[in-house]
């Protein structure tokens, strides 16, 4: 066990996406444990193409998190114990949207690997000097936190008001695919971090059923355990790492961004902006 800050994480095991194969990080739950299995079609092609185009025409207002599970949806065989050949197009979806993000955007990365290939070209434009250069990125390489226990807890300084009392434990699970959908609407970065810690955090003991936090109970955290609560949450999720580091070939600026996981971007290997 390791402990970070004020909150207490289990251990968690690193690997790359290739060496972690083709499957789930973390999976669904059955009685014998987590099951991560997953399998795709054999093959992407234009009748596909334009089928998933279809899509943003039926679903106008759907955000880019929408269309990830929507295509996801459309090309995944076998999600955890769930096998889709058998299922909607509806239901295929709806197990996509309440899973994990953690396993949708290793699902995800490993689509465009399947699809593609691992070499990802970027293109990075420097904030600092304006100088763009292309940045070639091995997918395959990307390191991914696979948790040994997906459960971890933060202890807040004031906490939230339940009933008029104060619950200082905040229990938390990974963050799930629904979150991302959510912030579409979003109007600012805090409005982002709520979201993320109503979508995380499942209870105040530890042990006891998960539930669902309200955001009126949300609403009562202090400004201080929403920063670093929201923090907690974020940097301890399980997954991917879907950011780059690298310098500026001109004026040697570090920069640090997330890799661009639309579909539009990821799945043609254009741009990320610095």
């Amino acid at each position: 066990m390791s402990e970070e800050e004020n909150g207490v994480a289990d251990a968690t095991s690193k690997f790359t996406v290739a060496g972690l194969g083709l499957r789930l990080v973390v999976g669904c739950p059955t009685g014998a444990g987590f099951d991560t299995t997953l399998a795709f079609r054999d093959e992407w092609t234009a009748k596909d193409e334009r089928k998933i185009a279809s899509f943003a025409k039926k679903d106008r207002y759907g955000g880019p998190a929408e269309y990830v599970a929507k295509v996801l949806a459309y090309f995944v065989t076998r999600w955890g114990p769930h096998d889709f050949t058998d299922l909607a197009m509806d239901a295929r979806e709806a197990i996509v949207l309440s899973s994990y993000a953690c396993d949708v955007f290793q699902a995800w990365t490993l689509l465009r690997i399947e699809t593609l290939g691992e070499s990802y070209p970027a293109s990075i434009q420097c904030a600092k000097c304006g100088h763009t250069f292309r940045m070639d990125i091995d997918l395959e390489a990307i390191e991914v936190e696979v948790p040994e226990d997906i459960i971890r807890t933060f202890e807040m300084r004031k906490g939230f008001t339940v009933k008029g009392q104060r619950e200082t434990t905040a229990v938390i699970a990974p963050t799930r695919w629904n979150t991302y959908c959510e912030m579409k609407n979003a109007a600012s970065i805090s409005d982002m971090k709520l979201a993320i810690i109503g979508g995380s955090v499942i209870g105040y003991t530890p042990g006891a059923p998960a539930m669902v936090i309200p955001q009126g109970t949300v609403d009562t955290l202090s400004k201080a355990d929403m920063e670093s609560l929201s923090e907690f949450i974020t940097s301890g999720n399980p997954g991917p790492d879907l950011s780059i580091e690298t310098k500026c070939q001109s004026c040697g600026q570090e920069i640090r961004r997330s890799v661009d996981w639309s579909y539009e971007v990821f799945f043609s290997g254009t741009s990320i902006s610095a």
